[in-house]
C-alpha cells in the first residue's frame, strides 16, 4: 500500500531518527509504500535514505522480520540473495527470528552432518533455539558470507571505538555501539559510491595520513566525508577534477588494515581489503546534477 500524506510522510521521518529498538508500525493492510525523492519506493527504503543516503542496489532489509516495521534500528542493508535467503531465515512461515547476534552463535556452534553421523548436531540447535532446520543452515552461510566479505580485516569497530580512535563525531540517533560492517562490495554514503575496482593491477600510491583525507568537503555548511585509514598501507590518490566527472581518486586497502569513511550525519562506513573507485552520485531531479549531501 503507497501512502503518502503528510501524517505517514511524518511517521517515517521520525522512524529515521528513531533511538529506541521496538518496531514502528506503519498500520498498512500491505507492506507500506511511499514517494520519495522523486522515485516510488518501500516505506522503510525511504527511511534508510533519510538516515543514511541512497543504498544504490543493495536491498533495505528488516532485523525483526516485520515488514510493517519503520524503525531504523531495525534496518540493514543486504543483497537480493541476502533478501530471499531472510525470508527463512527469519523463519517467518513457523515460528523465530534469527538476528545477526544469534546466527554468528549458531554459526559457531553448528557441526554439519557427516558419514554416518546423519544431520549433526542441527535437531538440538534447532530445538534449542525454536526454529526449523532450514533457517539453522542459513544462519551458517549468512554468517560465513560475512566472514568472507570482511577477510583480512584486523578488527570490527563499534560506532563508539571509531569515535574514539578518529575524533569524528556523529549525529546523536546513531547507536554508539552498533558493529559497523567491514564491506568489500559496493557501497554508498550519502553522495559517495565505493565501487570495486574491475583493474586489479592498478593500486593507488599516496599514503592516507593519520588525519585522513577528506574525500568531499561539505558545502554550505555540509559536513565532509572523511577518509581515514585502520592499519598500515592504506592508500589514495585523489582524482584530477575534470568537470564533469565524477571520480573521486582510487583506494587500496592493504590485507590486515582497512579503510572507513566518515560523515556526523551517515556515520562510518567500513572498507575491507581490496581497491576501489570513489566516485559521486548524480540525480535526476528538475536536471541532472551531483547529489548534494
Amino acid at each position: 500500500m503507497k501512502r503518502g500524506n503528510g501524517a505517514f510522510r511524518a511517521l517515517v521521518e521520525a522512524s529515521a531518527r528513531a533511538t529506541d529498538d521496538g518496531c514502528i508500525n506503519a498500520g498498512t493492510k500491505s507492506r507500506p509504500r511511499i514517494r520519495y525523492g522523486g522515485r516510488d519506493m518501500n516505506a522503510s527504503r525511504a527511511v534508510w535514505c533519510i538516515a543514511n543516503g541512497d543504498p544504490g542496489e543493495l536491498k533495505v532489509l528488516h532485523r525483526c522480520g516485520n515488514d510493517q516495521c519503520l524503525n531504523i534500528r531495525c534496518l540493514y542493508l543486504g543483497t537480493t540473495s541476502d533478501n530471499a535467503n531472510d525470508t527463512v531465515l527469519m523463519d517467518r512461515c513457523g515460528n523465530g527470528v534469527v538476528p545477526l547476534e544469534v546466527a554468528r552463535e549458531i554459526a559457531r556452534r553448528y557441526q554439519p552432518g557427516k558419514a554416518g553421523n546423519g544431520n549433526g548436531n542441527i535437531a538440538a540447535l534447532s530445538a534449542e533455539y525454536g526454529v526449523s532446520y532450514a533457517a539453522i543452515r542459513l544462519a551458517a552461510r549468512r554468517v560465513n558470507r560475512l566472514n568472507q566479505l570482511t577477510k583480512g580485516v584486523s578488527s570490527v569497530l563499534t560506532i563508539e571505538d571509531a569515535v574514539k580512535t578518529f575524533g569524528v563525531e556523529v549525529d546523536e540517533h546513531h547507536e554508539r555501539q552498533a558493529e559497523i560492517p567491514v564491506l568489500a562490495g559496493l557501497q554508498f554514503q550519502g553522495d559517495v559510491a565505493v565501487v570495486p575496482s574491475s583493474a586489479h593491477v592498478v593500486e593507488a600510491h599516496t599514503a592516507v595520513p593519520k588525519a585522513g583525507v577528506p574525500v568531499v568537503r561539505g558545502e554550505n555548511g555540509g559536513n565532509t566525508h572523511l577518509l581515514l585509514a585502520a592499519g598500515d598501507g592504506v592508500r589514495f590518490d585523489l582524482a584530477s577534477q575534470q568537470r564533469g566527472s565524477l571520480a573521486l581518486g582510487l583506494l587500496t586497502v592493504p590485507a590486515g588494515a582497512s579503510a572507513y569513511l566518515a560523515h556526523p550525519e551517515h556515520a562510518y562506513t567500513g572498507i575491507a581489503p581490496g581497491t576501489y573507485e570513489l566516485r559521486r552520485q548524480r540525480e535526476q531531479a528538475d536536471e541532472i546534477r551531483l547529489v548534494a549531501d
